[in-house]
């Protein structure tokens, strides 16, 4: 990853990476000099990796070059190889795999500024991974020497396999393919969702608009924040584990130093969206709104609090073996 300046001179990449480095050099027997003996590792600064980066590269780069019927062979001989892999058979139809293969061992790169960024991705083992498969079709075989974790027959469930990664103990899934008919059939649902809606966005506009003067000031909250995620399309936000994720947020979880308010009625909002991506924008809102913020900014606040201090984002988040809806999300007032 060299030839990534932006992740290898970022201090908080080469710390994770270089922690990391050092616990496998010790299960790996250490490292040692020209001579065989030991050599203990404790500066990053001094080690070079440019002549095992110049190799790959070399064996790259006469990858590359080589004829076109090479290569043409090459894939052809892959796609065989895969094609047992591609497809499977779903309540009788033949469907397409989504993403059948496990990824590779590597550098956990994140989004924006990951606090985990650099740290070392493992192989994922077939002892690691759970099969989900019919009772009566034919399990496929591991790797030689290996089994799987488990193997199961849930019909219910829309995964045919499932691992955990070690960096941030996600679960990753073999799905079918977006265009499969399951995933139309959850498509459909989560429109015919918003077509519902329809029919009640009229009563909760009037709602939170009479509650953006509310006594209670957890419903004045929800009000205020209500009309800026109908009004703007912000992303609703909830709380983050901020140690082990990037630090972005949506509305209800926007601080202090997020929302800059302007005379008469102007508001700045300058944050981290969803994928780390920048949101700058400047909205005219309703003066009642206004108030509001102004009041959410009082102090003692100061930068780091929240501005929607009263409120809890709660999102009903299905697991894949029990996705047929899109998850579903409130906003209320905390305990």
């Amino acid at each position: 990853m060299l030839h990534s300046t932006q992740n290898v001179e970022n201090p908080v990449f080469q710390k994770n990476f270089f922690n990391d480095f050092k616990d496998i050099l010790k299960k790996t027997g250490g490292a040692k000099d020209q001579n065989g003996k030991p050599v203990d590792i404790k500066e990053f600064k001094k080690l070079d990796f440019t002549k095992i980066f110049e190799h790959y590269k070399g064996l790259s780069d006469a990858k590359k070059a080589r004829p076109a019927a090479e290569k043409k062979a090459e894939k052809a001989e892959k796609e065989k190889m895969e094609a047992p892999y591609m497809y499977c058979k779903w309540d009788g139809r033949k469907e397409k795999v989504g993403n059948f293969r496990v990824e590779p061992p590597g550098l956990f790169r994140g989004r924006g500024e990951h606090p985990k960024t650099g740290t070392v991705k493992k192989r994922v083992m077939p002892e690691q991974i759970t099969i989900n498969i019919g009772k009566e079709a034919k399990v496929p075989d591991p790797p030689p020497g290996h089994k799987w974790k488990a193997v199961q027959h849930d019909n219910k469930a829309t995964w045919l396999a499932m691992w955990q990664e070690n960096v941030n103990g996600n679960y990753k899934y073999v799905m079918l393919a977006a265009n499969s008919t399951i995933k139309g059939q959850a498509d459909f649902k989560k429109f015919e969702k918003a077509r519902e809606l329809k029919k009640h966005i009229d009563r909760i506009r009037a709602d939170y608009t009479r509650e953006l003067k509310s006594e209670v000031m957890a419903d004045r909250q929800r009000a205020t924040a209500m009309y800026l995620i109908d009004k703007f399309a912000l992303r609703a936000g909830n709380e983050k584990d901020t140690e082990n994720e990037a630090e972005t947020v949506g509305c209800c979880s926007l601080k202090f130093e997020h929302v800059t308010l302007r005379e008469p009625n102007t508001v700045i909002f300058d944050f981290l969206g969803k994928d780390s991506i920048r949101f700058y924008n400047e909205f005219v809102v309703d003066r009642q709104v206004f108030k509001n913020l102004k009041m959410f900014k009082k102090p003692p606040k100061e930068d780091g609090d929240d501005i929607f201090d009263r409120l809890t984002v709660r999102f009903e988040t299905l697991l894949p073996e029990q996705q047929t809806l899109p998850a579903d999300m409130t906003c209320r007032p905390r305990n």
